[in-house]
């Protein structure tokens, strides 16, 4: 209890007395209350007018009065920890599927009042039993913590996460226009964050993460569905080797079409226009200038929408029509290329990859020379990128088909270094003059020693042999780094830019004379 029978002459109230003198108060009678685990919640003060001791009533009124406040405080406090309990996590503080699922319905509901799209992102940690069964549950539980911590970091915490249940997170992304490119980003930033080291005391090492999404109203009438189609989206991921992430789409075409009138499909949209070329950059690391572009197909489906590689190119192999899609390509980046130097564009090399079944094709030669001749570009602004497995088949026929593309002029590179059984045979061999690192090398290069050993080598190997290195997947700044620190030549990866139409990577700063501010 603490009693000051004048409040403007006692040193507590030093800082206070001009604001008392307002309500012509002088004595203060503060009694504190406590919790029943001794701590302060607060303290019950009575005032009078004049300069005096409080009356024995007066005391016995303000410990009475401090007593019963306790008691509503505490009750105040565990009602506020029940109705936070009841919509929060308890290990990370996330809001809980409950709370996930009344805010996803209201988000819905705004949607379709606004117009603005949305999306939720579904995160599962790949093979988290292992940190249990290895290290614990307690750590299993830090490992969540933490998970959790660099999820709510991304974008600067800008989107609402939720913890779904033991080792799964969702997010809710909202969006304008971009919301598709917007989520790829969040992805990409959520599984470099996922997949940072983790140091637990004497614990050094790292997890994976499978992320799938699905956008509203796009992917789903309602937010139940909403939901599951981002949870299939991740499990497809996982399917598909985990450490990825996928975006839903409603169809798959290859599986749930008949294969018969997709190739139909397909054939048509060959004629009539339905395909498309997206760019990625290729920068130099030591000036950041754009020195290249790889050019990647993509199908603009009239009912299925845009469909990516993986969902046409196996199936157009299989069929044949791999060489006419081929055909237009390769036409359509020469002719692009040459658009962009007529624009007065940085002039820059057009990669395009060519398929084995292109490969054997006795008319690839005169469909290259056609497609040079047609467009007026020239031959020393295009590659062709070739794979190691696609060489080896018949080492013969290749050389000599190498060599006449070489005497032509056209560049040459050997595509997915480094995961081929006859990789020195073919730098040996063939008349290459640029080979790319794979990406599975560059994944890693934060934390694995042998990854970067490897990609140390390659450089070292590809510099000593006179060949332009390319590492692909650069991702992070800590991946550029190193590859800078390696001399590697040429970087490619989502650190540098995204596969973009061809008006996007026109404007890009790069295809300018002036080169880019690249910092290692």
């Amino acid at each position: 209890m603490r009693f000051v029978d004048d409040i403007l002459t006692h040193e507590l109230w030093a800082d206070y007395r001009e604001v008392v003198k307002q309500f012509d108060m002088r004595s203060c009678w503060s009694v504190p209350f406590f919790s029943k685990d001794s701590r302060v919640l607060g303290t019950f003060g009575l005032y009078s007018k004049e300069v005096r001791h409080p009356t024995e009533h007066e005391h016995k009124l303000a410990t009475e009065a401090a007593r019963l406040a306790s008691i509503a405080v505490e009750r105040d406090l565990a009602e506020g920890r029940i109705r936070y309990l009841a919509h929060h996590d308890v290990l990370t503080g996330l809001p809980n599927r409950h709370e996930f699922e009344r805010k996803l319905d209201e988000k819905v509901e705004d949607s379709k009042i606004t117009g603005v799209p949305l999306a939720v992102v579904f995160v599962d940690v790949d093979n988290f039993k292992f940190v249990n069964d290895s290290f614990g549950h307690a750590t299993g539980d830090q490992v969540l913590s933490i998970i959790a911590e660099r999820i709510k970091s991304v974008d600067g915490g800008a989107h609402e996460a939720i913890r779904f249940g033991g080792d799964e997170f969702v997010l809710i992304i909202e969006g304008g226009s971009d919301l598709s490119g917007t989520l790829e980003n969040v992805m990409v930033s959520l599984r470099d964050e996922i997949t940072r080291t983790i140091n637990i005391g004497d614990l050094s090492f790292h997890v994976t993460c499978s992320i799938g999404a699905a956008c509203y109203p796009a992917d789903a009438e309602d937010a139940a569905e909403l939901l599951k189609n981002a949870d299939t989206a991740m499990f497809e991921a996982k399917s598909s080797g985990r450490d990825g992430y996928k975006i839903y789409q409603q169809i798959r075409p290859v599986k749930s079409v008949n294969k018969l009138t997709i190739i139909e499909e397909m054939r048509n949209g060959i004629e009539t226009g339905e395909f498309i070329l997206d760019y990625q950059p290729q920068y130099d690391l030591a000036s950041g200038r754009i020195v290249g572009a790889e050019a990647l197909v993509r199908w603009q489906h009239p009912q299925l929408g845009r469909l990516m590689p993986g969902e046409f190119i196996a199936l157009a192999e299989e069929s044949g029509l791999i060489v006419p899609l081929g055909r237009w390509v390769l036409r359509e980046a020469c002719r692009q290329n040459r658009a962009w130097q007529d624009a007065g564009r940085n002039p820059i090399t057009i990669s395009v990859n060519v398929s084995a079944r292109q490969f054997r094709d006795a008319a690839l030669i005169s469909d290259v020379c056609a497609a040079l001749e047609d467009t007026g570009m020239a031959a020393e602004f295009l590659e062709l990128e070739l794979t190691e497995s696609l060489l080896v088949q018949n080492r013969e026929q290749a050389v000599e088909l190498m060599d006449a593309f070489r005497r032509i002029g056209i560049k040459l590179a050997i595509d997915d270094f480094g995961t081929g059984y006859s990789s020195l045979a073919a730098l040996k061999n063939f008349p290459l003059t640029r080979l790319k690192i794979d990406r599975s090398f560059v994944r890693d290069l934060h934390v694995d020693e042998s990854d970067r050993s490897i990609a140390r080598a390659i450089i070292s190997l590809g510099r000593e042999l006179g060949l332009n290195v390319v590492a692909e997947g650069v991702e992070t700044p800590e991946q550029q780094a190193f590859l800078a620190s390696c001399r590697c030549d040429t970087v490619q990866g989502y650190q540098f830019g995204y596969p973009m139409d061809a008006d996007t990577f026109g404007e890009l700063p790069g295809m300018s004379r002036k080169p880019l501010d690249v910092r290692y």
